[in-house]
């Protein structure tokens, strides 16, 4: 059995190297391929409130991970040009498990449900006997994957990623991804540098959402340009309670798309969006 370490340059080879496709592999790619298209297109993808705690939500701020739990319930439809970035990502990621098998490699306990300290998650997969989450990243994500975090995980992915690994009994596990634009791939090991106790976090989150009182906001406003303006941090640019944190926050159509300030010293000389 090949070693995990290899899959991408397993893959690469077997790209550039054609041959007949295992049928076994194309029924299981057609099989999963089926069962995504009917959860985007026959399934409402109405996104509200989390009722409970689940193991992708370890690895997020407490603010964020309380917002979803207690927050106000709030319904929000995702629009098309989202739910289509959404749909793609899924197919991504079933299209990369079948390179995956067709260069050779094992995979395993695709979404098998796992628990940790009674929060349950579903693992991506296994290969070759490795807790291995599948990410399909824009550019500017895939860096990540390609050269590491450096403490910048604004959507928890090493949390998740930790849960598993822990509930699993392991001492490392993988992301690997591919790059939306450019078709690249990478395989980022995160070992226990990186790895929280998922254990613990769960214990101190629990605590955490029995308060009545919102944890600190997940980031603070920073500046934008050196107007004296401030537009609220990346991390909740897409968060769907942005507008529960900061109610002040005003939004502007810029070129390069909308800037949520949360102060204003400069008018600025764009559109402004009114909710």
């Amino acid at each position: 059995m090949l070693n995990i370490k290899s899959v991408v340059t397993d893959i690469q080879k077997r790209l550039k190297e054609p041959k007949k496709l295992d049928e076994k592999n194309v029924t299981t790619f057609l099989d999963n391929m089926k069962t995504v298209l009917s959860n985007y297109l026959e399934v409402s993808r109405t996104k509200g409130r989390k009722q409970s705690l689940r193991m992708s939500s370890i690895g997020k701020p407490d603010r964020r991970v309380w917002m979803e739990v207690n927050g106000p319930k709030r319904e929000e439809e995702l629009p098309p040009d989202a739910l289509m970035r959404f749909l793609y990502g899924s197919i991504i990621e079933e299209l990369m498990l079948l390179l995956v098998r067709e260069s050779g490699h094992h995979v395993t306990s695709e979404q098998k449900e796992v628990t940790v300290n009674g929060v349950k998650g579903h693992l991506d997969c296994m290969i070759d006997g490795e807790v291995v989450d599948i990410k399909s990243a824009s550019n500017f994500g895939f860096k990540k994957f390609k050269n590491g975090f450096d403490n910048e995980d604004d959507f928890g992915y090493i949390g998740q990623l930790s849960g598993y690994v822990e509930a699993e009994q392991k001492q490392s596990g993988y992301f690997l991804a591919m790059n939306k634009a450019t078709g690249d791939i990478a395989l980022l090991e995160i070992d226990d540098l990186d790895i929280i106790n998922a254990g613990k976090r769960i214990v101190s989150l629990r605590k955490t959402l029995n308060d009545n009182d919102k944890p600190e906001p997940c980031a603070n406003p920073i500046a934008e340009g050196k107007s004296g303006n401030k537009q609220l941090a990346r991390i909740c640019r897409y968060c769907q309670f942005k507008f529960d944190c900061w109610p002040e926050v005003r939004m502007f159509k810029y070129s390069d798309g909308i800037k949520y300030l949360t102060t204003v010293e400069k008018e600025p000389k764009v559109e402004e969006i009114h909710a």
